[in-house]
């Protein structure tokens, strides 16, 4: 009798293939069998954060199984004519590529022309930025696959929030955006061991669609664990403590400490992400200066450090917002020494980012009608700006926007930025904050150190100012309230005025807190936003 061949068991493979009781080729992305039915290999969730950083996320990008796990069905309509164009826009040689797709080339081909004509345009609000999104980056996708896996994924996840194909659910585009990300991020992952001028272009750009991506899901996620909030019963009035349900229920604090933390580890990963285009940039910023990107990474109009240079140039009551800030050192003054030296740096990034962000704000009736054809940086030179050394702002003779001590802008009780007056003009200067994060402090963040967590809470009213933008949507009130949640109401004293600007004044009073007023800020009046209409 012939003895029984042996053959190697592998207790690693994918759910499909384990569900089915055959062997699993263990192949990545997808391994062989699920590509040959047209599954979606549970192989394709992976984790996402294989950029250079002080250390890998366990976390994953999701990618939703349908009951039966098999690919959407995909019926072509005619109804393209949303898509602005779309036919004129699109690059040739990117269908091609897009037809070689193994399932749903129609569907791919359709992510294509949604970036194209509509997610490029709307990732910033400068007309000479446009041609990079639009043109020179499926350009540059021709010579990496890789990167037109990464522009699909983001057209998919913006066509999931346009709600405008009716074909198509939302949770299949979800899909779609996971499965183009996670098939791409090993090549980059390849590509970005050997990085090199001849690379660096790509991959800063997939690394920064990568940032996209995850927060754009952040918000999915973050969403769905706040959706499980337990809501706070009404109490009689003859009860004791009657204005404080937690005093009544103490697992409802436990409850929302834990739906708070699954939040903030959720954002910490999209913070940490920012480490991938930084790294590309640290290693080859004249490179890239002179390539395809060149026009998104120009900030010859920013101001140069030191903060002090900042706070001379902005305007909208920057001093009293600097002073504001400062006044959170007293919150770990009795930290060990390698504590207050993180956050003494977060807090100096932090000052930096909210004097730069006064920088590049701007009146809004003007900055509508200029920055559509002007760079913003031109546009501030022919007023004038910037010329003054003693701190004190352009005449305002030479200015669009009144500095006058009576003005609604300067009131250091109020956020200076309104939807009505004031528009953020590079949106970009609000990520300056989580680009510089320390990864001590973003440890803090995850250990819940109280300083550490007001010091986030308060970058969150700069946060919210884009959330306008359709990938930041609510980010900054998803991590205002997982703050709130973790600390309670003892830090609610620090917290009052973050939580006000951002229109969640009566965050306290909703989740049955005491009802106590301390008068800082009202939470009245419009939100703190830039824009009026939701960006697309």
């Amino acid at each position: 009798m012939a003895p029984k061949r042996r053959h190697r068991k592998t207790r690693t493979g994918c759910k499909s293939c384990k569900e089915r009781r055959v062997k699993c080729d263990e192949g990545k992305p997808s391994c062989k069998r699920c590509m040959q039915r047209g599954l979606e290999c549970s192989f394709l969730a992976i984790n996402p954060t294989g950029l250079p950083s002080a250390g890998n996320s366990s976390s994953i990008i999701p990618v939703q199984s349908s009951e039966d796990d098999s690919p959407p069905p995909f019926v072509v309509h005619t109804h393209y004519n949303w898509l602005q164009s779309s036919a004129q826009l699109l690059l040739p040689e990117l269908l091609s590529l897009t037809s070689s797709s193994i399932d749903n080339p129609e569907l791919d081909r359709m992510l294509l022309q949604t970036y194209l004509s509509v997610t490029a345009p709307n990732l910033s609000v400068y007309t000479k930025h446009h041609n990079t999104w639009s043109h020179n980056i499926p350009r540059l996708a021709l010579s990496f696959p890789f990167l037109t896996d990464g522009l699909l994924a983001i057209g998919a996840l913006h066509l999931s929030r346009l709600k405008n194909e009716p074909s198509i659910g939302e949770s299949a585009l979800v899909n779609r955006a996971s499965l183009k990300i996670n098939t791409a991020i090993p090549v980059f992952r390849t590509e970005l061991t050997g990085l090199d001028s001849k690379n660096c272009d790509a991959l800063f750009t997939f690394a920064s669609l990568i940032v996209i991506f995850l927060f754009a899901t952040s918000h999915n996620e973050s969403e769905t664990h706040l959706a499980t909030l337990p809501p706070v019963q009404p109490l009689k009035s003859n009860t004791a403590n009657r204005n404080n349900a937690h005093a009544h229920d103490p697992s409802l604090r436990i409850q929302e400490h834990r739906i708070g933390s699954a939040v903030l580890a959720q954002q910490v990963q999209a913070f940490n992400a920012l480490r991938g285009p930084l790294f590309v940039i640290s290693s080859y910023f004249q490179r890239l200066v002179k390539g395809p990107c060149r026009d998104i990474l120009s900030r010859d109009f920013w101001p140069k450090e030191p903060i002090e240079t900042a706070l001379s140039q902005a305007r909208f009551g920057a001093r009293d917002e600097d002073a504001r800030l400062l006044s959170l050192e007293v919150l770990w003054r009795d930290e060990p020494v390698s504590v207050k030296r993180t956050l003494d740096r977060t807090l100096e990034d932090l000052r930096w980012c909210f004097a730069l962000v006064s920088c590049v704000s701007e009146d809004r009736g003007t900055a509508e009608m200029t920055f559509g054809n002007v760079d913003p940086g031109e546009w501030r030179q022919s007023w004038g700006e910037g010329e003054s050394v003693d701190g004190a702002a352009s005449s305002s003779a030479a200015s669009p926007v009144s500095t006058s001590s009576s003005s609604p802008a300067m009131s250091p009780t109020s956020r200076e930025w309104t939807p009505h007056t004031q528009m953020l003009t590079d949106r970009s200067a609000v990520m300056v904050f989580p680009a510089r994060m320390l990864a001590e402090y973003a440890e803090l963040i995850l250990e819940h150190n109280r300083s550490a967590l007001i010091l986030l809470a308060y970058y969150t009213v700069l946060l919210d100012g884009v959330s306008d933008m359709w990938w930041s949507r609510s980010t900054g009130e998803h991590i205002a309230m997982a703050v709130a949640l973790v600390l309670g109401d003892e830090a609610r004293e620090w917290l009052e005025w973050p939580l006000g600007v951002i229109g969640m004044g009566s965050f306290w009073k909703d989740r049955g807190y005491d009802d106590v007023k301390l008068g800082k800020v009202e939470s009245s009046g419009p939100r703190n936003r830039y824009r009026d209409q939701a960006a697309i």
